[in-house]
């Protein structure tokens, strides 16, 4: 119903809990990707640069200098 398979509207789910987490806690990228369900901080790395076309690192760098 939502024109996405599955997979991709979970991982969009987890990636938005992924942007807040990175906006609001001081968590490292690992504890974030495991909190948010992906097994690898690889597989997290590559899902979130699939989607907004940064990595987590940069994303974090650039909402604390805005």
């Amino acid at each position: 119903n939502v024109g996405i398979s599955y997979n991709d509207y979970v991982n969009q789910y987890r990636i938005s809990e992924a942007c807040y987490l990175l906006q609001n806690r001081e968590m490292t990228i690992l504890d974030i990707a495991s909190e948010c369900g992906f097994n690898t901080v690889r597989s997290f790395n590559r899902h979130f640069r699939e989607q907004l076309d940064t990595t987590p690192a940069e994303y974090r760098k650039q909402v604390r200098q805005s």
